[in-house]
Parts: structure tokens; sequence; C-alpha cells
């Protein structure tokens, strides 16, 4: 559903407003929101993730100016129409800087309102398309990164929270976003790693059971015999004989 916040501290504009939107057919199903200064416009706009913030510029506390600039770090998809009835262009330069999509005058033409929303609602749905997309690739380059990474530093002392920093993401973004990708999580796969190459190594009659425990990544051999113990079924004593 998409969401257009109506930012004017006059009731009659915000009523035109909305009245305009309701006609197009592409805003059947969007929610529209009300905001009668920019304060309130703001906690608003923070909370609901609006696709559209059509704003008048004087209002009380904040400009709506003064409201875009501290939005559009915040809201990466959201799209700022002023409308104003200043015919100043000091305002529409400040607004062309700040990456506004018009700047419309009162009174309005409706039908300007109407191509400009409907023109903004597809890009925005493009938008969002685009975005889910990115993200989907961007989880599966990480999850690679980290699962070749682990084949070849296994031996390493390997966290969870030192490969969320390789990735730059936060640790519990990263734990779940594993699972979900792998079916476990970080530690168990990260076990089986190690217990697939020790069963490797000692297959080799050369490599001594406690060798092969600091090869894959184990300081503490006890800690190694009990979860090669509690993966293989057998200790890697019994193991290396029987191989």
């Amino acid at each position: 559903m998409c969401k257009i916040l109506i930012v004017d501290d006059h009731k009659i504009a915000r009523d035109g407003l909305r009245k305009i939107i309701g006609r197009i057919d592409a805003c059947r199903d969007c929610q529209i929101l009300e905001a009668d200064e920019g304060c309130s416009a703001e906690k608003i706009a923070l909370e609901a993730h609006p696709d559209i913030i059509l704003t008048d510029i004087k209002m009380p506390n904040i400009s709506g100016l003064e409201l875009i600039a501290r939005l559009k770090p915040k809201l990466k998809n959201t799209r700022f129409i002023i409308v104003s009835g200043y015919d100043d262009f000091t305002f529409a330069r400040q607004a062309i800087k700040l990456g506004t999509e018009d700047y419309l005058l009162k009174p309005l033409d409706s039908e300007d309102v109407e191509n400009l929303i409907v023109r903004l609602l597809n890009e925005t749905g493009k938008m969002k398309e685009e975005d889910q997309i990115e993200n989907k690739f961007d989880q599966k380059v990480i999850i690679k990164f980290t699962i070749d990474y682990i084949n070849s530093n296994y031996q390493k002392h390997l966290t969870l929270t030192y490969i969320a920093n390789l990735v730059s993401k936060s640790y519990n973004y990263f734990s779940t976003l594993f699972k979900n990708e792998t079916g476990c999580n970080f530690s168990d796969y990260l076990r089986n790693v190690r217990i697939k190459k020790a069963k490797e190594l000692l297959k080799d009659f050369n490599n001594k059971a406690a060798d092969v425990a600091k090869a894959v990544g184990y300081t503490d051999y006890i800690h190694f015999s009990k979860t090669f113990t509690k993966v293989v079924g057998i200790n890697p004593t019994k193991y290396k004989s029987n191989s």
C-alpha cells in the first residue's frame, strides 16, 4: 500500500489536496496521512515512511524546506513535492538543491497534481522493486563471501562478530541471514567445515591427531576430540585407526 503525506497548516489546503488525490485511480488504495505543522510531519514521516510527501513552505515550528532537509537523508525512497503560494525564486532554488520533485504553486491545477503523483508512484514502485532485487543480490554475495572465507580460513580464530564486521552488517542481522540462507547457525557451519577437513587430514598416516586439531583451528585437543566425537560418532584416534 502506498502512503502519501500532506503537510500544510491550513485545513482547507489539506482537504483540497486530499480530494484531488482521491480522484486518482492509482491512489485508490493509498493511505493519505496529514500533518498541520513541520514537527508533527517529521514524526509521522519517520514512522510511516511515505512514498510521497507534499508540503507547504511556511508553517509553524519548522518550514517545509527544513522538513525536507531533515527527512531526505533518512527516507531514501520518499519523493518530495513543494506546494506553496509563494512564487519566489529563492524558495524554488532551495527546493531544487534539496532534490524535490516539483514546486507547485497555489491555487493548484488538479491535472498537474494528478499527473505528477501518478508518475512518482510509478517510479517509486520501480525503485522498490529494484531495491528488493539489489538487497537479495547483496545477501547472496554476503553468504557466498562468508562461505568462501570460512573454507579458506577455518584454521583461524573465526567468530560471528568478526565475520559480521567484515561484511559490514550488524551481529543480529548477519546471524539471522546466515541461518536463513544455509540452514544452520554460523558456529555449527564452521564446526562442520573444520571436522570435515580434520577427517581428510586424519586419513594421512603421518598426521597426528593433536596436530590435526591445531591445523583445523582447535587450540585445545580435548575440545577438538569431544567435538569430533559428537559429530562423527567416534573419537579422532579411532577414526584414524579405521581409515
